[in-house]
């Protein structure tokens, strides 16, 4: 039953995580980087993985397990406290960034000067 509820919890968090993230960089990064921005995070959550997985087994057997966890853990919680004393992220308490707000998508509603509609 324990189990169901841990990742039950795990769950939620990782989706509400999702959500926030993908908010954060469509408000925050502007339009003709977004695509570049998405790409070097996918690059850097899924592809690099394999070696994390390839270090840890050799750095677990050199001082064990259960210090290669905590050392693992230590890692993650001081790069996630060292992101968010950087003055580079400050920003995000700031308005939306000026070309993520205003969408430049094409105006369908478009009149030629004589007043007729006019097709995209």
């Amino acid at each position: 039953m324990a189990h169901r509820s841990r990742s039950f919890c795990l769950g939620i968090s990782s989706d509400l995580f999702g959500v926030l993230w993908d908010t954060g960089l469509q408000t925050l990064v502007p339009r003709e980087a977004l695509s570049r921005v998405s790409a070097y995070d996918a690059l850097g959550s899924l592809a690099i993985a394999p070696i994390g997985l390839a270090v840890a087994g050799p750095v677990a057997d050199a001082i064990g397990i259960r210090e290669t966890l905590i050392g693992g853990g230590a890692l993650i919680v001081l790069s996630c406290f060292a992101a968010l004393l950087s003055r580079r992220y400050a920003p995000c308490n700031t308005p939306p960034y000026p070309a993520a707000a205003t969408s430049k998508a094409p105006n369908l509603n478009r009149r030629n000067q004589a007043g007729a509609s006019v097709s995209p």
